[in-house]
């Protein structure tokens, strides 16, 4: 769950099948404020906007009832959908939690053809795509260094952490962990 800039709402995604709503819960008496239907299941937590007026979320999973897997912003007042997006233009899982650039310019989010994609918030439009990162699935919700210009992402299995140039999505380069655990979503120090 995400809670709103404001704190009086709480966003929720459902997983059952056949369910695929985003879900806005008042906070204050946890009363159902709207319910947005998406394309297909949500296994990440939404993003809200700095502002609070939109809410992000990524859907994935092959629920027979859903529909491509896409990219949401919807309305956090009304439940609305402002824009969906599908950036890979195929059938992808977008496992990861939308994630802001600093500036609030870029969204990027993580599917399970190996790659990162940077979205612009207001309109879903693509603005960059990286290369094939490791050799599965990107569903790890990335990381941001603001002071190096760095984005992060981890991807299962083979254990890999990237590090991408925040501009253009470039490796800059990658660390491959040694243990039997998988390396999911990083975090960044504030140093």
């Amino acid at each position: 769950p995400t809670i709103s800039p404001d704190g009086n709402t709480v966003y929720v995604g459902d997983v059952g099948s056949g369910v695929r709503k985003l879900h806005a819960v008042r906070v204050a008496d946890g009363t159902m404020r709207w319910a947005f239907s998406a394309t297909n299941v949500m296994y990440s937590a939404p993003t809200v906007s700095a502002n609070g007026d939109t809410v992000y979320c990524a859907t994935t999973g092959q629920d027979p009832t859903g529909g491509v897997n896409k990219i949401h912003a919807v309305n956090a007042a009304t439940g609305e959908e402002r824009w969906s997006s599908n950036p890979a233009a195929t059938y992808q899982y977008y496992s990861s939690t939308p994630t802001f650039s600093p500036d609030g310019n870029m969204l990027f989010v993580g599917a399970d053809n190996f790659k990162l994609y940077a979205l612009d918030p207001a309109d879903g439009s693509k603005i960059w795509e990286s290369p094939t990162l490791g050799s599965y699935p990107a569903r790890s919700s990335p990381a941001i260094s603001a002071q190096a210009g760095l984005v992060f992402l981890g991807t299962r299995e083979d254990h890999t952490l990237s590090a991408l140039d925040m501009s253009t999505g470039a490796l800059r380069w990658s660390f491959v962990g040694r243990g039997q655990a998988d390396l999911l979503s990083p975090s960044v120090s504030a140093d």
